[in-house]
């Protein structure tokens, strides 16, 4: 599409509001980004972002996509610090309570802080010649009526200030998961989109650690799943300044407390030692903070009769996962790259949008609402075809244990490399029903992890 429009606006700086600006820089004339924070300079926690201050993941799908919007940002955030490697050979993983086998998958993560992330690219939208950011600014509606949005209403945070209308002839809520968009849809007369839930009450822990690069065998991450009926897992992430994150959490209200005892008690129950291990060895470098997430959350604009032209929505505002996926950025840098190249103009390409973003969905919605529908506490809320599904799965990560091509297979469509279909293919239900054995170990020195995971498949 060529730039036959204007100006866009984006509501939140947050990594998809981000995503957007970048993408719409190449198609509209002007693109502005209203954000309700005071935005840093750098690499600095914000009231807005409180999932920066835990562990926080980048899919190899979306490592691919923040690649093609920022050519060479890979290599400045590993100039800064971050850490790389292959996700299969540099990283342990135990899922539904059994550690993968070891290989190289092709693969490729890079693991930092949030804030280092999210600095790395706001520095690069904010520089787009036809990008402006109001920032300190409280969004109070939208400007339009059920046929048409023209805009939003805006409050910028200072003494003196009054209602703006800012025009533009696209808006995009990347707001997040407390998007107030149904809100506003109800106002125009319009009915708000149907909304998905499902309650996992999970709480969770981060702090840091020193980190050597001889820990774990010179692993740089550890992700140790939930394993339904178990309510603990893990994940443990290198970051810059020498540092490892690592985040406990507990389903369900279950949840590990601040003391050193009690922290160490919490993993030493995880289905796999390798953060237990961290925890005994490792100075801690921060306090521990704590965050909780009551529900997963998937809003259904696709399943809408009418829209109003001129409105779109990406990221959290969309589907917000639970948080120990790691997959809400990868997803909206997916959703950001179908925003690039996908036909704007008129209600009905809002609708092909809305369709597809939801199939960009729906593979890391059904595995990780399906892992979390294993749980005995959600049996109610599990259809009678999860069932199915889950027996295969568990099966799977059975022969993703002994077999490392399968492994691989299995991480390359959790990590929105591959589809979901693609777990279905004929060596893969062979291997799934034969698992046999054959695989490298878990870790370099780290045999005990077999051993000692529980397994619930």
């Amino acid at each position: 599409m060529e730039r036959q429009r204007k100006h866009a606006i984006v509501l939140g700086a947050s990594m998809g509001g981000l995503y957007a600006a970048r993408a719409l820089s190449e198609r509209f004339e002007r693109v502005t980004v209203v954000e309700r924070d005071r935005l840093p300079a750098g690499a600095a926690l914000r009231k807005g972002v409180p999932q920066g201050q835990h562990t926080h993941g980048l899919l190899s799908g979306g490592l691919q996509t923040l690649e093609k919007f920022f050519p060479g940002i890979t290599s400045t955030l590993l100039e800064q610090g971050a850490q790389s490697g292959d996700t299969l050979e540099t990283g342990l993983w135990c899922i539904g309570g059994r550690p993968l086998a070891r290989t190289v998958s092709g693969l490729s993560s890079i693991a930092c802080s949030r804030p280092l992330l999210e600095a790395a690219v706001r520095t690069r939208v904010l520089a787009l010649p036809n990008l402006q950011l109001v920032d300190g600014c409280d969004v109070l509606g939208l400007d339009g009526d059920a046929q048409r949005v023209r805009g939003v209403r805006i409050l910028r945070r200072a003494d003196d200030s009054s209602e703006e209308l800012l025009p533009a002839d696209l808006t995009v809520d990347c707001t997040g998961r407390g998007s107030r968009l149904p809100a506003w849809l109800s106002q125009l007369g319009l009915t708000p989109p149907e909304e998905e839930r499902v309650c996992v009450d999970v709480h969770y822990l981060t702090l840091t650690l020193s980190r050597r690069p001889s820990d774990l065998g010179g692993a740089r991450s550890v992700v140790i799943g939930a394993a339904p009926p178990h309510l603990r897992c893990g994940v443990a992430l290198g970051i810059e300044g020498g540092r490892w994150i690592v985040t406990l959490v507990g389903y369900f209200g279950d949840r590990a407390e601040a003391d050193d005892a009690s922290l160490l008690a919490f993993a030493r129950d995880l289905p796999a030692p390798w953060i237990h291990e961290l925890l005994q060895r490792g100075e801690r470098l921060s306090e521990p903070v704590v965050a909780k997430f009551p529900h997963s959350q998937r809003r259904r604009y696709e399943r809408l009769a009418r829209l109003p032209r001129g409105l779109l929505a990406l990221g959290d505002s969309i589907c917000a996962f639970n948080p120990i996926y790691g997959q809400g950025a990868s997803v909206a840098a997916l959703e950001a790259e179908l925003l690039r190249r996908c036909e704007l103009d008129g209600e009905e390409a809002q609708r092909c949008f809305f369709a597809a973003a939801s199939r960009i969905v729906d593979t890391p919605w059904m595995l990780a609402v399906g892992n979390d529908l294993g749980f005995p506490q959600l049996a109610a809320q599990r259809p009678p075809s999860a069932r199915w599904a889950s027996a295969y799965l568990r099966r799977l990560v059975r022969a993703a244990s002994v077999h490392p091509r399968v492994a691989a297979d299995f991480l390359r469509v959790t990590q929105l490399v591959a589809p979901l279909p693609s777990l279905w293919s004929p060596g893969l239900v062979l291997r799934a029903l034969h698992p046999g054995g054959g695989g490298r170990p878990a870790g370099p020195g780290l045999g005990s992890a077999a051993s000692g995971a529980r397994s619930s498949a």
